[in-house]
């Protein structure tokens, strides 16, 4: 399943880079298989392109940066990464479970989904707005160090001599 999604969305993406419209297709090894499952196909297909159309120029770019980084990518590299992503979706799924239980929610099966989905949306935000915040504090502090460490060594070699070999108080 994960295969059948990598190739739609690496020919999308390809189509995409090279200006041509894809057309949905079956894949070529499947001849002998239901129309249900092209239909299904095509189905993803026009999940994906609308997901794709509805990306901003930036987050574009981003994503087709990121695909062609993907294929690239040695077998071994491509599992870590989704091991990485199963294990991180567990998490989620867990503190969502977690929130459910101390808000005392007790949701029926489209409710509990659609609360998973805004979860992880919003604390896709929330980790993103920190992010921003951290690296924010940390470039100041980095720029305070810096201008720290200029000072004291852009004073003349003889004035630190000199405070090297000063006479040192004793308490």
């Amino acid at each position: 399943m994960v295969g059948r999604y990598y190739l739609l969305i690496s020919g999308l993406l390809t189509s995409a880079l090279c200006g041509q419209s894809p057309e949905p297709r079956p894949p070529e090894n499947a001849p002998g298989k239901k129309q249900a499952e092209s239909s299904i196909l095509s189905v993803e297909f026009e999940q994906v392109m609308k997901a794709l159309n509805a990306l901003t120029p930036e987050q574009h770019k981003r994503f087709s940066e990121n695909l062609v980084r993907w294929m690239d990518m040695p077998p071994e590299e491509k599992q870590a990464l989704r091991s990485y992503e199963e294990f991180r979706r567990k998490r989620i799924v867990a503190e969502v479970e977690t929130v459910l239980k101390n808000l005392d929610l007790n949701l029926k099966e489209p409710q509990r989904t659609q609360f998973l989905k805004r979860y992880t949306e919003e604390r896709r935000t929330v980790e993103q707005l920190l992010r921003k915040e951290t690296e924010g504090r940390r470039r100041a502090l980095l720029d305070d160090l810096n201008q720290r460490l200029k000072a004291e060594f852009s004073e003349p070699a003889q004035g630190t001599a000199d405070s090297s070999t000063a006479p040192q108080k004793t308490p």
